[in-house]
């Protein structure tokens, strides 16, 4: 069996036996987009509308740290927050933070402002990057953004729109 396979098959035993109470940093590699999801995650995944991003935006792409069943609005802030390559003079205009995984937004976030990454760093990449401080956005730019399809603006590497 080659580690493709063998990361697929740990992923659907974990899906299986709900193995929930594990260490691992991670249930299974491209789990949290290929594993066992709640059906209206599954509906949000597959039946997202486009939408044509007309605001200042930066994509907060969350990854392996995203799980469809335990990840609260709290842990999409925290996870999409920090930490970026940023320039704050170059950037200064955006205003939200669009929460990304698997090219739909999870979560909507108005940026106040940016702070450096400051030791001990989770990461050792952490160094100099930074994070943003923020809020839920209005309810009507979440409305506007929330379940939606960006995937066309992610295919073309953009971190930044209208900015």
């Amino acid at each position: 069996m080659d580690s493709d396979t063998a990361f697929e098959v740990e992923g659907a035993l974990i899906d299986v036996y709900n193995l929930d109470e594990l260490k691992n940093v991670q249930n299974g590699h491209y789990n949290s987009e290929r594993g066992l999801q709640p059906d209206n995650m599954i509906e949000i995944r597959y039946g997202a509308e486009e939408v044509e991003i007309t605001d200042p935006v930066f994509f907060g792409m969350i990854t392996t740290a995203y799980n469809p069943f335990t990840t609260s609005d709290e842990d999409v802030y925290e996870i999409c927050r920090k930490f970026w390559i940023v320039n704050p003079d170059l950037h200064r205009d955006v205003r939200y933070c669009l929460a990304v995984h698997g090219g739909v937004v999870r979560g909507v976030f108005t940026i106040i402002d940016w702070e450096k990454a400051e030791p001990p760093y989770d990461n050792p990449k952490d160094e100099g990057r930074r994070g943003f401080n923020g809020y839920a956005a209005p309810e009507e730019i979440i409305e506007k953004y929330l379940n939606k399809d960006i995937s066309s603006y992610v295919h073309q590497n953009r971190k930044w729109v209208n900015c």
